[in-house]
């Protein structure tokens, strides 16, 4: 059916976000996020990539990466309920306001490929 096989492995803290690079007939590998109840893998955060507008039950979330409310809180933006246009007014004036103090460009993680 050519479905295209992908690969997490753990890296260490503090790597830098790697291009996914080419193994055995052109798998991709990514490195894992430290993120929810993973103890290894690269560190995520609002400030360290650009934002995913995500949807759970636990409500709208800045990145599928902590799209759990107990697991990371820093990445709710708003709770269950909340309409998409306001998710979407969050996204943008927490992403702008960042950049703003800082004059930094969060890298994308490139998690679904």
């Amino acid at each position: 059916m050519g479905w295209a096989v992908r690969a997490l492995t753990a890296c260490s803290r503090g790597a830098t976000w790697p291009a996914p690079r080419a193994i055995t007939r052109g798998t991709p590998i990514r490195c894992g996020l430290r993120r929810g109840l993973s103890p290894t893998g690269l560190d995520i955060g609002a400030d360290t990539t650009i934002p995913e507008l995500t949807v759970s039950t636990d409500g709208l979330h800045w990145h599928p990466a902590g799209a759990d409310a107990a697991t990371s809180p820093d990445m709710l933006l708003a709770g269950p309920g909340t309409p998409l246009a306001a998710g979407k007014r969050l996204v943008a004036e927490r992403f702008f306001t960042a950049r703003l103090a800082d004059g930094s460009l969060p890298r994308p993680y490139q998690c679904a490929i």
